[in-house]
C-alpha cells in the first residue's frame, strides 16, 4: 500500500513502513499546508468539547444553583398535614391566606394566615400558631410544617410538597360562606367536603362537622353529604348558589367565597 504525507510518499511492506520519496524542497511547500491542518483540527476538538461541557451543565445544575427566583405563588395549592391528609390553601395578592383545613376548632370555616417572602421561599404563619414555609426544588414546590413554638430554622414538624390546583378544580376550592351569617361549606381539591354552622351560631365549645364528598359535572359541583343530603354548586349571574338536588326540591342560597377573589374570572 502506498501513501503520501508532507509530500514523501511511503509504503507498506509487510510490517515496516519505508520512505519512497522525500525531498527537502518538497517538505518546505507542504510545511505551511500541514499547519494549517494541526491548527483546524485543533480548534474543532475544543470546540466540540465546550459545547459537550456546557450541554452537561445544562442537564445537570449544580447542587446549590438557584431554583425558580420569580416564583409566583398566588393561587391555590394543595398541601398535606401531619397526619397526611389533604387540604387547600388560597394565597391571596393582599398577603392573606386563606386555608380550608376542617379538621379544627372552626371547622369549615377553616384557618387564617399571613404570608411574606424571603428570597423564594414564601413564609404563611397561621392565627392558630402553626407554620407553613414553601420553597422551590428540583421536583416542584417542598412544604415545611413547624408546630406553634417553634421556628422555622429547626426541624419542621412534617415535610411534602404543594402543588397547585388548576381550573376548573380551582374555581370551587375553598370556603364558602351560606347568605351573610349562616354556616361555611368547604370543598378540598381531594374530593372531600365539610359542612358547618358559623361560630355565632354555636352553642358552648362543641362544633358539629358533616363531612361528605363531591365531584365535578358539567362545571357544577355535585356534594354529597353524610346526611343523605345532596346539594350541588353552580355559578349563576355572578355569584355561587348552594341548591338541593334535585333543584326544586328546597331553598337556594347564595355562597359568598371568604377568600373574596376572583379566580378562573368567577370570585
Amino acid at each position: 500500500m502506498v501513501f503520501e504525507f508532507m509530500g514523501a510518499q511511503y509504503s507498506f511492506r509487510g510490517e515496516r513502513l519505508s520512505s519512497m520519496k522525500y525531498t527537502p524542497s518538497v517538505i518546505e511547500k507542504e510545511i505551511p499546508m500541514f499547519l494549517r491542518y494541526l491548527f483546524l483540527s485543533t480548534l474543532l476538538s475544543i470546540s466540540t468539547s465546550c459545547l459537550s461541557c456546557q450541554a452537561r451543565q445544562g442537564s445537570l445544575p449544580e447542587p446549590l444553583q438557584p431554583v425558580a427566583q420569580g416564583m409566583d405563588y398566588l393561587g391555590t395549592w394543595a398541601l398535606n398535614d401531619t397526619d397526611n391528609q389533604l387540604f387547600n390553601i388560597i394565597v391571596r395578592p393582599d398577603r392573606t391566606v386563606v386555608s380550608n383545613w376542617s379538621k379544627g376548632s372552626r371547622g369549615a370555616e377553616g384557618e387564617r394566615g399571613n404570608w411574606k417572602r424571603t428570597g423564594t421561599r414564601m413564609i404563611i404563619s397561621y392565627k392558630d400558631g402553626w407554620t407553613d414555609v414553601l420553597s422551590p426544588s428540583r421536583y416542584g414546590i417542598s412544604r415545611q410544617s413547624y408546630q406553634p413554638g417553634t421556628g422555622t430554622d429547626g426541624m419542621p414538624s412534617s415535610f411534602g410538597s404543594a402543588v397547585r390546583v388548576a381550573d376548573p378544580m380551582a374555581q370551587f376550592c375553598g370556603v364558602f360562606q351560606i347568605g351573610e351569617d349562616g354556616g361555611f361549606v368547604s370543598l378540598l381539591s381531594s374530593g372531600l367536603a365539610y359542612k358547618s354552622d358559623a361560630l355565632s351560631n354555636r352553642i358552648g365549645d362543641r362544633i358539629d362537622v358533616i363531612p361528605g364528598t363531591w365531584t365535578m359535572d358539567e362545571g357544577v359541583a355535585l356534594i354529597s353529604w353524610s346526611d343523605q343530603i345532596i346539594e350541588r354548586v353552580s355559578w349563576q349571574r355572578g355569584v355561587y348558589v348552594l341548591d338541593s338536588d334535585p333543584i326544586g326540591k328546597g331553598s337556594s342560597s347564595m355562597l359568598r367565597p371568604v377568600d373574596g377573589l376572583s379566580y378562573g374570572g368567577r370570585r
